[in-house]
């Protein structure tokens, strides 16, 4: 994808998005599909939009991300904690974590890696 160095602007619920699914290795329960589309990355972070239907999965980070929900919910479990999202939500998630989601209705986020 090429990306315009200085600018890029989006409305972020409107995003026309690609399939980005996730493996049926992780999905737990469900048929969750996922979504996305990179607004930027240059190799040491990336920022994007992603979408999910309901459904369970697992999602094991190997990257710092930082999240905000724009419309949709979720649960994610992560370690002993239960995180609630809805519109609004802003996460950080460390590299090296084990993520379970339940996507109970669908959920799209902001996001960036680093």
């Amino acid at each position: 994808m090429s990306v315009p160095a200085d600018a890029v602007l989006m409305q972020v619920s409107k995003a026309k998005l690609e399939a980005w699914p996730i493996p049926e290795a992780n999905v737990v329960s469900g048929k969750p599909r996922a979504a996305g589309k990179l607004l930027q990355g240059d190799g040491r972070a990336e920022t994007g939009i992603w979408e999910c239907t309901p459904g369970t999965f697992t999602w094991d980070y190997d990257t710092r991300q930082s999240l905000c929900v724009v419309s949709g919910s979720a649960t994610v479990r992560v370690g002993r904690r239960t995180l609630a999202l809805k519109p609004g939500s802003a996460v950080f998630i460390a590299a090296g974590t084990h993520a379970r989601w339940t996507v109970t209705k669908t959920l799209r986020k902001l996001y960036t890696l680093y």
